[in-house]
């Protein structure tokens, strides 16, 4: 705001670039404020467009006007204070050496170990990237995770039906056509409906990598004559 306040002490008209900016910005802050709940992260596609607004309203400022270097100064002790207010951020800089520990690498880990309890079919669970890197099927309704599920209650059931979304008083309905091979539990508080689901058909969970996985009952053995 400050390039924007010398530019106007300035008397100076500002560049278009930056007033196409601030045109911009409200449409920023309807997309931000859309989503429920909020986020902080949310907000993030505000940082890139007001620097760049404050950068073409101080190169709308003559180098020779005071309120240049006033401007200017104020810009770098700005990026100064919020370096060192965020400095414990960058103190996690040495996590990005020990490979092992990546969030990919870590994923990758975790769907090997899911592979291996599980060599085949459907998997039930709001985190659909472990059962989908370990090259297991999922549930296409829950491809977005707790997202539908959770907003699918205020969803009229027709509407509902016709968008796919799962609800549940449709889980069982679902599940029937093709039961789950497993479920993978312990990511959301809302999974309540997936557990009783595995308790009332003597699915048997077993813990795995902190998160519980329920995996099929064994089909009897049938008698050899």
């Amino acid at each position: 705001m400050l390039p924007l306040l010398a530019a106007h002490l300035a008397k100076q008209r500002l560049r278009f670039e930056a007033r196409f900016i601030l045109l911009l910005l409200p449409f920023l802050l309807w997309g931000s404020l859309a989503p429920s709940p909020l986020h902080y992260q949310y907000f993030f596609p505000f940082v890139p467009f007001l620097i760049l607004a404050g950068l073409y309203a101080l190169a709308s400022v003559p180098p020779e006007s005071r309120w240049f270097a006033r401007a200017l100064t104020a810009g770098v002790a700005a990026v100064a204070l919020s370096a060192a207010v965020g400095s414990r951020v960058y103190l996690r800089l040495h996590d990005q050496l020990a490979v092992t520990g990546w969030t990919p690498l870590a994923v990758h880990r975790d769907a090997l170990h899911l592979r291996a309890h599980v060599p085949a079919g459907r998997v039930l669970t709001f985190a659909p990237i472990f059962p989908l890197e370990a090259g297991l099927a999922i549930y296409p309704p829950f491809t977005t995770g707790l997202f539908a599920w959770r907003v699918s209650p205020q969803v009229e059931p027709g509407k509902a039906a016709r968008l796919g979304m799962p609800t549940p008083a449709t889980l069982a309905t679902l599940l029937a056509a093709e039961p789950p091979a497993a479920l993978l539990l312990g990511y959301e508080s809302a999974e309540s409906d997936f557990k009783e689901y595995a308790k009332s058909h003597a699915y048997q969970p077993e813990p795995l990598d902190g998160r519980t996985l329920w995996r099929a009952p064994e089909p009897p053995a049938s008698g050899v004559k």
